[in-house]
């Protein structure tokens, strides 16, 4: 590859060489005869004038030119782009090879300008029409030029070889292993900082030397050289075996997601002014054997899930524990837990059929987050109840979370949160109502039902199977074929169905974890 880039930036050098010039036209980007596109002297194309989108469309110019003479000519265009925006260069419509505009210059205000080879095209002399167009964005245009060639024939084979590379290296591009990107850190400039006065950012005090906090208490903490942040320091202190207090902090946070509360109820506190662990003596266990394992969060999950309180019904009717410990928090049954809203969401998907298990590849589904429009709410809405995958792959727009997830007490994407709040209001029972989502996913659950059983009762324990993973009772079959004899005077069949799967599908036990 970086063989193939070093002869096309030699063959463009040559065809730059070449075009000393018998004849030439440039002019302004912003002098156009037709378009659809803002020109700005103000901002990016102040002192200068720019062309630049209004906003996400298919954007284009057309230039009306006359050539003075037949040959063969270079196109050039002056442009900054802080992001590539590739677009297409077309003369009498006919495309000038490959995409256009398609290089990054850093920016996208004046100084940024860069003139940019396009490409070469031959003319006769006369009247032609020159069109510049890219979607949804465009490149901050500043000045378009063509030049002859001195020397065509070279020139012409110079081209030829330039557009055999070009597609040499597209086309490794495309075969180019993808590889995962992560967010990530790097060390920038090693400095203290100033206290914050009061906590105040406009107020600052003396610069503190770079350490580590020294009243937690624990392993004593490792010195910070002056040739270092102290960022690795700080992430080897935290996952000493000697220093077990991430360690019990991520045991519990487990133990929460998986019971409802955990071993410490205050997962965000473990200090002076939180709560006391229910089973201390079981969390230090849990934390060493967590630690021992290499802090293999599979390992935890699976001596948590084989436990004998992991497994105990909900149901368990004991009278004397239900009086001296109502609130369960000595684990003597198993806990209801209402479902979280993404799991929710992937149940809904799941029992529909229209779950895709695989992992999501590549990039996240595009949705609007710079101060969308009521228009972007709306689309944003119909990509996320598109997307067929779990909901850990959905994009989080912070300002305006997913309606669905939002008013199942999904927490604020803007701070940590260890205990999620769990509210029960109005507003939830009419979005279990009315939500075209959770409507939709009922009708391809029953007809999911519809199709694999042909009698009433057949129908009715493929539905709660698939539903509540059980039998209905006499009494449940006999509601429901009441309700779909109720539905029947006005509604058919297929509809009548999907009712009672959506009557269901908003229940406590569908919502919850018995």
């Amino acid at each position: 590859m970086q063989i193939l880039e070093k002869h096309l930036s030699t063959t463009r050098d040559r065809l730059q060489n070449a075009a000393f010039k018998r004849w030439d036209l440039e002019w302004e980007a912003e002098t156009f005869a037709r378009g659809n596109v803002i020109i700005d002297h103000e901002q990016y194309g102040k002192g200068i004038g720019i062309i630049g989108d209004p906003g996400a469309q298919d954007n284009y110019v057309e230039y009306d030119l006359d050539i003075k003479m037949d040959g063969l000519f270079l196109v050039e265009v002056r442009y900054a782009a802080e992001n590539p925006r590739p677009g297409r260069i077309l003369f009498d419509g006919e495309p000038l090879s490959g995409a256009a505009m398609t290089a990054a210059t850093g920016g996208w205000m004046p100084e940024h300008q860069r003139w940019h080879m396009e490409g070469g095209i031959e003319l006769v002399a006369g009247a032609h029409v020159m069109r510049i167009e890219s979607k949804p964005m465009m490149s901050h245009i500043d000045r378009v030029r063509i030049t002859s060639f001195k020397d065509p024939h070279k020139a012409k084979a110079w081209l030829v070889e330039m557009q055999g590379l070009e597609s040499q290296i597209i086309l490794l591009e495309k075969e180019r292993p993808r590889y995962v990107k992560v967010m990530a850190v790097a060390e920038g400039t090693i400095q203290n900082a100033r206290v914050n006065l009061r906590g105040n950012p406009h107020q600052l005090g003396k610069e503190v030397p770079r350490g580590f906090l020294t009243g937690i208490g624990g392993v004593e903490p490792p010195m910070v050289g002056e040739d270092s942040s102290g960022r690795r320091e700080l992430a080897e202190w935290m996952t000493s075996p000697d220093h077990p207090l991430t360690a019990r902090v991520m045991v519990n946070r487990i133990w929460h997601w998986h019971f409802g509360r955990g071993l410490v109820s205050t997962p965000d506190n473990f200090g002076r002014t939180g709560q006391s662990p229910s089973h201390p003596a079981l969390l230090d266990w849990l934390t060493m054997d967590f630690i021992r394992h290499g802090f293999s969060l599979k390992h935890l999950h699976r001596r948590i899930v084989l436990s004998n309180v992991y497994q105990l019904s909900s149901n368990d009717d004991q009278p004397v524990a239900m009086r001296q410990d109502p609130s369960n928090r000595l684990y003597w049954k198993g806990a209801v837990r209402r479902l979280d809203a993404e799991a929710f969401r992937d149940a809904l998907l799941s029992v529909s059929g229209s779950l895709d298990s695989n992992a999501h590849s590549g990039e996240p589904i595009q949705v609007t987050s710079q101060n969308p429009s009521p228009q972007d709410l709306i689309a944003n809405r119909v990509a996320y109840e598109s997307f067929p995958r779990r909901s850990v792959y959905l994009p989080v727009v912070r300002s305006h979370i997913y309606d669905l997830l939002a008013l199942l007490d999904f927490p604020n994407a803007t701070t940590p949160v260890g205990r999620r709040s769990e509210t029960t209001v109005p507003t939830q029972a009419l979005l279990m109502f009315n939500s075209t989502f959770v409507i939709e996913k009922a009708r391809e659950t029953s007809q999911r039902v519809l199709d694999e059983a042909i009698t009433m009762e057949e129908r009715l324990v493929q539905m709660y199977r698939l539903l509540f993973a059980r039998r209905p009772s006499a009494l449940e079959q006999a509601s429901c074929a009441s309700f779909l004899k109720g539905c029947s005077a006005w509604m058919d069949d297929a509809e009548g169905w999907g009712s009672l799967c959506h009557t269901l599908m908003i229940s406590n036990e569908f919502m919850h974890v018995w």
